[in-house]
């Protein structure tokens, strides 16, 4: 019992933000009208509030530089997501992005820390699937490096 009040002290900082940053979350409008800039920034500042209210200075440190890092990746694979959805083209779904970030939200703000781990743990896996398929689909994937 102890440790479920320990993990439901250390998640209230994140719920209080997450109450008064929702206008940050509205990735699904910015999806529907193809703003990739919109998108982008509705992502980073959906980590970001999480990150800076986990309560440990260094996974939040860290989690910034992942997160700055990512965000350079991640502008790319979404323009080729958006561009892949307009001509009909394989995509993940843009609009799973928001939904899992629903899902965090909805999961932190009921305190089932180990649902929001397992939908951050999908959403990871999607990112990086996401820069996969544009890296694959880059004309640099056909060159050979070496004999």
């Amino acid at each position: 019992m102890e440790a479920a009040d320990d993990a439901d002290k250390a998640i209230l900082p994140i719920r209080r933000s997450l109450g008064r940053h929702e206008a940050f979350f509205d990735f699904d409008r910015n999806v529907n009208t193809g703003n990739i800039s919109a998108m982008h920034e509705a992502n980073f500042h959906f980590h970001a509030v999480i990150a800076r209210n986990c309560g440990n200075a260094l996974v939040e440190e860290h989690y910034m530089r992942l997160l700055n890092l990512g965000t350079r990746v991640s502008h790319l694979a979404l323009v080729y997501e958006q561009s892949s959805r307009n001509k009909e083209g394989e995509t993940l779904g843009l609009e799973n992005i928001g939904e899992e970030h629903r899902k965090m939200i909805e999961y932190i703000m009921s305190g089932e820390a180990d649902k929001a781990e397992e939908v951050a743990r999908e959403h990871t896996v999607h990112f990086r699937q996401r820069v996969l398929n544009y890296v694959m689909s880059s004309e640099a994937a056909g060159i050979k490096v070496g004999d």
